[in-house]
């Protein structure tokens, strides 16, 4: 099932810190065969940073994310997303 993970923080976070703990969270999380890290968009000005999940679990990638939000300070919002990529494709 692929999750859209919308990430927000208020403080100011070090760009190359906030890149480098994003791929380290998603090879623990496939690593521990919760969920795979498809794919990430970040909004440095805007503090926002998306995070497409391909979840085999979704209450333990929602438990990853709480504890990752308490150490962090970063607030999360996890949501259930269609692949609508390949209707686009065939019709076009």
């Amino acid at each position: 099932m692929l999750i859209m993970g919308t990430n927000t923080w208020k403080t100011d976070l070090n760009k190359d810190i906030l890149t480098a703990q994003t791929v380290k969270f998603g090879e623990q999380l496939n690593k521990a065969g919760v969920a795979e890290l498809k794919k990430a968009w970040l909004d440095y000005d805007n503090k926002v940073l998306w995070c497409l999940w391909d979840s085999k679990n979704n209450d333990a990638l929602r438990q990853a994310f709480d504890k990752m939000n308490e150490i962090s300070g970063m607030s999360s919002k996890l949501s259930i997303v269609d692949d609508i990529d390949m209707l686009v494709t065939q019709n076009h």
